[in-house]
């Protein structure tokens, strides 16, 4: 018992986060196998619902500048408006077109381009670029077919409307989006994979109106839901670190226990270390950092209330002192660790500082609290670092 419950403690953070876009697979494939005739209400009720939902998960990427599903969700947007204006023009022959042969050879192409693009702001000039390549990519492809040329041409004949070769460009898709997936663990990653099958699965049953539009529209709604969720669980947990973030602590002041004592944990010289080490040293050592103090009070509320600063909310014990001591012990443990950083030959030994203050009857709310706390804490620091005080 105690073994499983080992590993589910290590293995169920790392796949909690596959459990929305699981859900919405299965829910389209229950759909289609279980309503194999869907009437024409329904289909055209399921295409208005792809489009609205493009629309509305449009508007909150660019609300929150969230720049990679946006491209991603473009692929999926435009192959599915191409794909409907060929079934018009060629209902019985669209999937022998030169247009659908490139959209099934290019599409795993960009989704698998897309997915490995690092998260910038929407609005860059490198953005820009990706986007007019896209497009013009999409014209050039439009305009060979109108002559009945392909820039993709399929190896050999299947039953299904998708090219064998194809076929395997999404299955190598697959299999690269899965491993990014179970080694990084977050839910966009896991979400970039069901989507990109969802639309594998709609180009492969694309003679079937209903079910690329339900594995289609499955696609959207997988990207809408792990944008929301990503939106909600940054509004509650830093980025960095995965501690609560300064945000949280403000939705939380009014919820704090009645006795308790607040812990300010500050790294000592920040901003020379973080010239000296750069951006990716700095959030090395932030991370590193935040993991020792999450391993001294497992228990506790910790946030990221600044880049270098850490509050604690700690259960006030019989023990006078048991609040000093702790902080004082993850100032040790911090004191006595060496840093590997990527790139440095020698480990790095750094300082914490800290400060601690229990809440009194007399405070209004946490504020005064963490005031009186930041006081003693600037005190301390103006003659000497790595040291614990007490307000």
């Amino acid at each position: 018992m105690k073994r499983f419950s080992a590993w589910a403690e290590k293995t169920l953070p790392l796949i909690k986060n596959i459990f929305i876009p699981a859900a919405v697979l299965t829910a389209a494939v229950l759909v289609f196998y279980g309503i194999p005739d869907l009437n024409r209400g329904t289909q055209l009720t399921l295409h208005t619902l792809f489009y609205l939902l493009t629309l509305l998960t449009f508007g909150i990427m660019l609300f929150f500048n969230q720049s990679k599903p946006v491209f991603f969700l473009l692929i999926i947007i435009l192959d599915y408006a191409l794909i409907n204006h060929l079934k018009i023009a060629a209902p019985a022959a669209f999937a022998d077109t030169a247009l659908f042969a490139d959209l099934g050879f290019f599409t795993p192409f960009y989704l698998l381009l897309f997915a490995f693009l690092p998260e910038r702001h929407l609005l860059t000039r490198f953005n820009a670029g990706i986007l007019l390549l896209v497009f013009a990519q999409f014209a050039v492809i439009d305009h060979l077919n109108q002559n009945g040329l392909s820039l993709a041409y399929p190896l050999y004949e299947t039953a299904s409307p998708l090219a064998s070769s194809n076929q395997l460009l999404f299955l190598f898709l697959f299999l690269t989006l899965f491993i990014r997936s179970v080694a990084a663990g977050k839910i966009f990653d896991y979400a970039l994979l069901f989507a990109a099958l969802e639309t594998g699965i709609g180009f492969y049953y694309a003679d079937s109106a209903a079910a690329m539009t339900v594995f289609f529209t499955a696609a959207v709604l997988t990207i809408l839901l792990a944008v929301v969720t990503d939106i909600f669980y940054s509004t509650r947990h830093d980025a960095l670190t995965g501690l609560g973030s300064r945000k949280a602590f403000i939705i939380d002041a009014g919820r704090f226990p009645i006795k308790y004592s607040l812990g300010i944990i500050c790294i000592d010289d920040y901003q020379p270390l973080a010239k000296m080490l750069g951006r990716r040293g700095r959030n090395v050592l932030t991370r590193l950092v935040a993991s020792i103090i999450r391993e001294k009070e497992p228990d506790e509320r910790i946030y990221r209330y600044s880049e270098d600063e850490f509050i604690l909310i700690l259960n006030i014990t019989e023990d006078k002192n048991s609040s000093f001591n702790r902080l004082e012990t993850i100032r040790r443990a911090v004191a006595s660790s060496a840093f590997i950083l990527p790139g440095k030959k020698r480990p790095i030994k750094i300082t914490v500082s800290g400060s601690v203050s229990d809440k009194k009857r007399s405070d209004a709310d946490v504020y005064e609290v963490l005031a009186r706390t930041r006081k003693a804490l600037q005190k301390t620091l103006s003659f000497s670092h790595n040291v614990t005080s007490k307000a």
